[in-house]
């Protein structure tokens, strides 16, 4: 079962449209086991503020989010991102990769089954004529 605290998605986002790109920023390992969801994200401006956010925007999860704030119990957000969920979204947290990392993967992934299963169809259309 998928859950957001293992997720590759789950991530700091820098509101604010003085902020350039990126706006969103790998949720550490720590900041996801302590709850530390508020934690100032270092960007070459200094620290900012920055809050918990769903890379690839799940409505369920944005929504639970946008309930918590920095000054809500850290224990909510933890239930947040324990909460069991059955996401076609979630890719697996790789420490040290951002969002957009784990995205980029993910579309190399996809991109590789598609050219396996093109591949695989241009065999069996191959056999197929020679059968004939």
């Amino acid at each position: 079962m998928e859950k957001c605290i293992t997720c590759g998605f789950l991530c700091k986002y820098v509101p604010g449209d003085d902020v350039p790109m990126p706006k969103f920023f790998e949720m550490e390992k720590e900041e996801r086991e302590k709850s530390l969801a508020f934690r100032p994200t270092i960007t070459y401006r200094g620290d900012v503020a920055s809050v918990p956010a769903c890379f690839r925007g799940v409505d369920d999860v944005q929504s639970n989010f946008a309930s918590i704030t920095s000054r809500s119990p850290s224990d909510k957000f933890y239930e947040i991102i324990n909460r069991n969920r059955q996401c076609k979204k979630w890719k697996q947290y790789d420490p040290g990769f951002s969002p957009i990392d784990h995205l980029q993967e993910w579309r190399m992934n996809e991109l590789e089954l598609k050219r396996q299963e093109f591949e695989k169809n241009m065999a069996q259309n191959h056999t197929n004529v020679l059968l004939k």
